[in-house]
């Protein structure tokens, strides 16, 4: 069994900013960079964050990454928000699951 996140795990998906800063920041989150030279480093912290794995970063700077890497925002509502998200690689999915009203979730696709 692959352990890649899916599109089917989550209850939907976005690319629009201003919805996924309502959802981060509904749940006392905020953007952050990973620490971690071989991982993405983009990522949201809940709470008080972990200096030590990763560092706070404004919304414009986590956006421009967000695009340049060309992610997607796949998220559940009812889970502990840092567990109910992955930051997902657009460029593996179908382009026509993009466009709105797009239905079929079930792609497959990793965190980068």
């Amino acid at each position: 069994m692959s352990d890649k996140p899916t599109l089917a795990s989550y209850d939907d998906w976005t690319t629009d900013h201003e919805e996924i800063r309502d959802w981060v920041e509904a749940r006392d989150g905020r953007p952050a960079v990973l620490r971690d030279p071989d991982a993405d480093d983009l990522t949201f912290v809940f709470g008080d964050p972990d200096r030590a794995i990763a560092s706070p970063v404004e919304w414009e700077r986590f956006f421009d990454r967000f695009e340049r890497r060309d992610r997607l925002f796949a998220y559940r509502e009812d889970d502990d928000p840092a567990d109910a998200y992955a930051l997902l690689d657009r460029a593996r999915l179908d382009p026509s699951r993009l466009e709105e009203g797009a239905t079929d979730r079930d792609d497959s696709v990793s965190r980068s």
